[in-house]
């Protein structure tokens, strides 16, 4: 062979490998095989994950509905509990926080039956609700994926008037359509609620070389959920110690640990699409780009919130943003509890959040 020509062998060798090998066609992985090497290393599926979300839900009870409400681009997943009984109350909207889904409710959802009907969702891009691509490029584009698609949401299930309570960032997602749709909501719950207080002027101390890092990981979206699609099949191993630190558990509660853990793996390792809107909403810390200290006072509801007694939510900023605000306010606290407080102290969080649905102020 010339040397011409084994360079060219050399520079395109698949088009060159039916010459190199008369008679033989290259072969390609079958497509049956490629799945079973996804599955093996990603185990995830929507009938996995609405089977893992139906296992928790079912621990609290079996009286509700699932829904898929919308286009099939942007429909968002629903658990729906009719009232135990008629009495005209208006109904109860739950949004979850970040990284989080409906099956989180599941001690909670029918104590709220009670006196209302209740409806929980899943946020655009999160739990079992479409994956659209996020594309957002400001914190009003990362608010707006959000809000556009509940209001659309809100119109399809026919709520002319709702209390909505929301958790974390579901909290901040809340206030933020509360602030835009003051007609539709009567009252407003803040669940340990991010993104109420300002953050802290910088000084001149310099900032640590791993901070620096953190930072920038943060403004490339690089997210728990990645992580855990990356980790192949050591992620459900990596999300089952999270649920053990995230999460209080009580003695006993081992198949409830289980269950947690199978259902935040499968709405982890799903597609990539609402968790990248965190960095749009955030900077590190939790501080929020456009903080609720400066919005909230522009409400026009009664407004509630609800704390743990050990919440990395601090409810200081609640009491400091109480007194600016020209609505009726209230703060609770709930003890033996952090951030899940509705988890972690389901009985009292309960109660408590019974008394501020049912509460009339003046």
């Amino acid at each position: 062979m010339s040397l011409a020509r084994s360079i060219g062998v050399l520079k395109h060798p698949l088009q060159n490998l039916s010459r190199l090998a008369p008679g033989k066609s290259i072969q390609h992985p079958p497509k049956a095989m490629l799945s079973k090497i996804a599955a093996w290393w990603r185990p995830v599926g929507e009938n996995k994950m609405k089977d893992a979300e139906d296992d928790l839900l079912k621990r609290g009870g079996d009286s509700y509905r699932s829904l898929r409400v919308g286009d099939e681009k942007t429909y968002l997943n629903t658990i729906e509990l009719p009232a135990q009984t008629e009495n005209g109350n208006l109904p109860v909207v739950l949004a979850h926080g970040y990284g989080a889904g409906v099956g989180m409710w599941f001690r909670n959802l029918h104590s709220m039956s009670e006196n209302h009907r209740v409806l929980a969702f899943d946020w655009l891009g999160c739990g079992a609700s479409a994956r659209p691509k996020f594309s957002a490029k400001s914190t009003e584009e990362a608010e707006k994926f959000f809000l556009d698609s509940f209001e659309e949401w809100r119109q399809e299930m026919g709520l002319e008037k709702f209390i909505l309570c929301g958790h974390s960032l579901g909290g901040y997602l809340s206030s933020a359509y509360a602030l835009e749709h003051p007609d539709k909501v009567e009252k407003l719950v803040l669940i340990s609620p991010v993104g109420i207080p300002r953050q802290p002027e910088k000084t001149g101390t310099k900032v640590p070389v791993a901070w620096k890092m953190v930072r920038q990981l943060w403004d490339w979206n690089f997210t728990f959920q990645g992580v855990i699609r990356t980790a192949g099949p050591k992620g459900p191993g990596m999300v089952e110690n999270l649920v053990g630190r995230r999460f209080k558990f009580q003695e006993g509660d081992d198949e409830i640990k289980k269950a947690m853990a199978a259902y935040v793996y499968q709405i982890s390792a799903a597609k990539g699409s609402g968790e990248y809107a965190l960095s749009h909403i955030l900077a590190p810390g939790a501080w929020a780009r456009k903080p609720m200290c400066d919005r909230l006072p522009n409400l026009k509801m009664p407004v509630a919130f609800l704390y743990g007694d050990n919440d990395w939510m601090n409810p200081q900023w609640a009491y400091e943003v109480a007194p600016t605000l020209k609505v009726p306010s209230r703060i609770e606290i709930v003890s033996n509890s952090g951030h899940h407080l509705y988890f972690e102290n389901a009985a009292e969080f309960n109660t408590k959040l019974g008394e501020i649905l049912a509460w009339q102020p003046k």
